[in-house]
């Protein structure tokens, strides 16, 4: 019976309706369970805390990034109840042995609000890991509500310490862990890493329905997602990845690692069998960064599935023909990342080396090919002025206007930890430092940007959609809607209805 195993409680605080199945915990459940631990998975995504916004409609309504979903087509409601009030109670109901938190910097508030209400009912221990416990683990320890905190990747971490508590063992050299012993912070170095092909296939089975739900441009497919690769070969200043490959590489080795492509297919085969799904998600940060033998291999595999699918790539990995070959075996939306308009400010600042002239011809490749795509541009970077910004801004025009399928996603830089960016920040006096930051990349700057106001980095925020779609007759109504005044704000939602319709 459940009540006479080990049991484990994983929690994933993700933000309102961001409703999509975190490899991280199923890769963490597989483990458990395979080591043959019971595991319950608790997640807040359809609890709406005060004052958080629903992004998936921020982004079709405002953004005009992706089109409104429907949720009532698949099932999907937000919950009434109260959050920490149901944690509590599922907290009471398992009575599990160990509670086990996995966060990224913009989610650990929740999730340590919910290790809070946790330690008021449960004497079990809470540890918490995932890339912000990973790269500010001082940070994470210092919560008072934490035990222990899990340094880099989990799998082999969490079943050595489940079964060390099982038996009533010290925990105490347990690698890649940190734990708190009275006033003393005991921490383990890293553990080898492992192979992608060794690991179990992530499970999925802990997950409520609506967790399968990943919104796609205004469509809501049961979807999968299927793991690659973890870590990334690229340096962006933006990112954190470059920080877990220092991370390992300190320990000389490299974070860096690829799933070989039948290792790949087994898993799909193993999914499809118990899953039935709607839809792929490659989780990967450079899909075609594969190698021609790798891709042709995937491409004869795939071939027999046909599940509509999306990867994430890069301008400079995009062909005529690969793309052709994807979109035979059924590739339906591809995103490119392209950050920012000005080829210096890309190169010296943000470390992404490809031109203008690259980011236009991978654009007119998909127009050929009839594909669709949304390309991640950020603004508001530290010393970015509004000149820089509509050169972002421009290019993004410029490339709807090469294929009128492109949805351009325009977020605004945050300064997390662990990413270059960061610390240049905070060395220019443009962040004071906190312990995490609860808010995303839509809306609002956290920086005290030194080029422009808030009013005027808001006003050209909610015009950048005008500015990228509407033709330039616009023009003048569309520098008029970047304030927040009465006539302003009349222009704002006149052009945005316009917009609504062309985009329809």
């Amino acid at each position: 019976m459940v009540s006479d195993q080990f049991k484990v409680l994983l929690v994933y605080p993700g933000l309102f309706m961001q409703t999509a199945l975190p490899l991280s915990i199923a890769c963490l459940t597989a483990a458990l369970k395979y080591a043959g631990f019971d595991v319950r998975v608790f997640d807040t995504v359809l609890y709406q805390e005060p004052g958080e916004i629903d992004e998936n409609e921020e982004r079709a309504e405002h953004h005009h990034s992706t089109r409104r979903l429907d949720y009532a087509a698949v099932g999907l409601e937000k919950k009434t109840s109260d959050l920490l009030n149901d944690f509590e109670q599922a907290v009471v109901e398992y009575q599990p042995h160990l509670i086990g938190i996995s966060a990224v910097e913009s989610t650990f508030g929740r999730g340590m609000r919910l290790a809070g209400r946790a330690r008021e009912v449960s004497t079990s221990p809470i540890v918490v890991g995932g890339v912000f416990p990973t790269l500010a683990p001082e940070i994470a320890i210092a919560d008072p509500v934490v035990d222990m905190v899990c340094v880099g990747e989990g799998e082999d971490v969490l079943v050595e310490l489940c079964t060390a508590l099982r038996a009533g063992q010290d925990c105490g050299k347990i690698k890649n862990l940190w734990l708190k012993r009275g006033n003393e912070i005991i921490k383990n170095p890293l553990r080898p890493l492992r192979s992608l092909d060794d690991l179990q296939d992530p499970d999925f089975s802990p997950f409520g329905r609506h967790m399968f739900y990943k919104p796609m441009q205004g469509n809501l497919f049961k979807t999968i997602p299927v793991e690659l690769s973890r870590g990334c070969p690229y340096r962006c200043s933006y990112c954190a990845e470059p920080s877990l490959k220092r991370l390992y590489r300190s320990h000389n080795q490299e974070y860096f690692r690829k799933k070989s492509i039948p290792r790949l297919f087994a898993e799909i085969g193993q999914i499809i069998e118990h899953h039935s799904p709607e839809f792929f998600y490659f989780a990967t940060e450079t899909f075609l960064a594969m190698n021609e033998e790798e891709f042709d291999a995937f491409i004869e595999q795939y071939r027999r599935i046909k599940i509509p699918f999306w990867i994430q790539t890069r301008p400079e990995t995009v062909t005529l023909k690969r793309i052709q070959a994807l979109q035979d075996v059924g590739m339906f939306w591809i995103t490119m990342g392209i950050e920012c308009g000005n080829e210096e400010f890309r190169r010296t600042h943000l470390k992404r080396s490809m031109s203008n002239e690259l980011i236009k011809k991978s654009a007119t490749i998909l127009e050929q090919c009839g594909q669709g795509a949304s390309l991640n541009s950020i603004i508001g970077f530290p010393h970015e002025t509004r000149e820089l910004m509509f050169e972002t801004i421009m290019l993004n025009k410029e490339l709807y206007r090469i294929n009128a399928r492109i949805r351009a996603n325009i977020s605004v830089f945050t300064p997390f930890r662990g990413c270059e960016l960061y610390d240049e920040s905070v060395k220019a006096g443009l962040f004071s430092p906190v312990p995490y930051l609860d808010q995303t990349n839509i809306s609002s700057s956290a920086l005290r940007l030194d080029t422009l106001s808030d009013k005027e980095f808001a006003g050209i925020c909610r015009a950048v959609p005008l500015y990228v779609y509407l033709p330039d007759e616009n023009l003048a109504s569309i520098i008029a809607a970047e304030s927040f005044s009465e006539e302003g704000t009349r222009a704002y939602e006149s052009l945005n209805n316009k917009l609504k319709q062309i985009l329809a």
